[in-house]
């Protein structure tokens, strides 16, 4: 036999078919297999944990920047606020500085600059950044400047007549003015009982702690200028209650005027004690009648209310002319109503005339209790 003839060298013969099925079924096998799944799961899982860690502190990182700028820009509110309340307060305390100067030169000239500032003061709290939670506190805020605006606008044109010397102009100025320092009395209330509560309610809310909440004070003495008669003495007015200018000679015959009665809406007051409603713009009326011969100028009539816990209330009102023999009923609006449930009384008088010799039934006072 060649050598090329000599067969291949036999090769070891691989596990048959039957024998790879045997092993495939085998329990090491099945013991492999499982162990190498288990081991997937357990990859998985873990993978899966850290993928969830991730994504929590993600979201935790998120919510701590969104609290963070929450806070600062609740800071940086109530701080903008502060700057606007301490400029608006310092508005205050010139305007009536000057108000109580005796009607100075240049009282005019402050009552329109504090005019024109609290416009401006207005303006930038209307351009506020404001943060969702304190959407209610900047209307309050807003309500209050603007009561303050519009108050300066209703007094600045009437500083001129209240200093005039025509004594019927300056009173119905007067009137005028303290009228509108109700609305400064009210700003003030919207601001404490809404404003600054709603303010300080959202930086607790919001975790804010550390903060001085600002307090605003327009009208630093309401039971003064609240006060027409006051108001008008702190001016110089001659709206206040000084005699009647000096006239020439009487004419002959009789002169003089009589009280007649004391109303408080359709209520006419008596003696045996009133129980008067208080209403929100509280006027008092008194009817007079010229007794006397003579037609009668520029007659005073005047209203004040008095009691216990309270400061009295006065207003006054002159009347251009009285016609002899006729009867007219004045209506004296109040600056301010009565304080309710508290008792008092209400004096009525009508200034005597030139040539007038009986004063006796001049003046008329009754008890009251004012009600709600």
């Amino acid at each position: 036999m060649s050598f090329f003839d000599e067969g291949d060298e036999p090769r070891p013969a691989g596990p048959s078919a039957g024998e790879r099925a045997r092993r495939m079924f085998s329990p090491g096998a099945t013991s492999a297999t499982t162990a190498d799944q288990q081991t997937l799961l357990v990859r998985r899982s873990v993978a899966g944990g850290l993928l969830l860690v991730v994504f929590i502190l993600l979201i935790v990182g998120i919510k701590g920047c969104v609290d963070s700028n929450k806070r600062s820009s609740l800071r940086h509110y109530n701080s903008n606020v502060a700057k606007l309340a301490r400029r608006s307060d310092a508005q205050g305390r010139a305007l009536f500085a000057a108000l109580g100067g005796g009607g100075g030169g240049k009282l005019d000239q402050a009552v329109s600059s504090a005019r024109d500032d609290a416009k401006s003061v207005l303006d930038k709290a209307r351009k506020l950044d404001v943060p969702s939670e304190m959407k209610m506190a900047q209307r309050y805020l807003l309500d209050t400047l603007t009561l303050r605006s519009q108050a300066l606008d209703k007094i600045a044109p009437k500083i001129g007549d209240a200093l005039s010397h025509n004594r019927s102009t300056a009173s119905s100025a007067i009137a005028s003015i303290t009228g509108q320092m109700q609305l400064f009395l009210a700003s003030d209330v919207i601001y404490s009982v809404d404003a600054a509560q709603l303010i300080k309610r959202a930086l607790d809310k919001s975790g804010v702690h550390g903060l001085t909440v600002p307090q605003s004070h327009y009208l630093a003495a309401p039971l003064v200028w609240l006060n027409a008669q006051t108001v008008a003495d702190k001016l110089g007015s001659a709206g206040a209650n000084t005699p009647t200018p000096k006239r020439g000679k009487p004419a002959p015959g009789t002169h003089g005027h009589s009280l007649d009665s004391i109303s408080i809406g359709s209520q006419q007051l008596t003696s045996s004690g009133n129980r008067v409603p208080v209403s929100a713009n509280p006027a008092v009326k008194v009817k007079i009648t010229n007794g006397g011969s003579n037609d009668e100028t520029a007659v005073l009539v005047k209203v004040t209310i008095s009691g216990q816990g309270f400061s009295p209330i006065t207003a006054q009102k002159l009347v251009a002319k009285t016609k002899a023999g006729q009867s007219l009923t004045v209506t004296i609006p109040l600056p301010q109503a009565p304080p309710v449930g508290r008792s008092g009384k209400i004096k009525a008088e009508v200034a005597g005339v030139p040539g007038e010799k009986n004063l006796a039934n001049n003046s008329q006072t009754f008890p009251v209790t004012f009600t709600r």
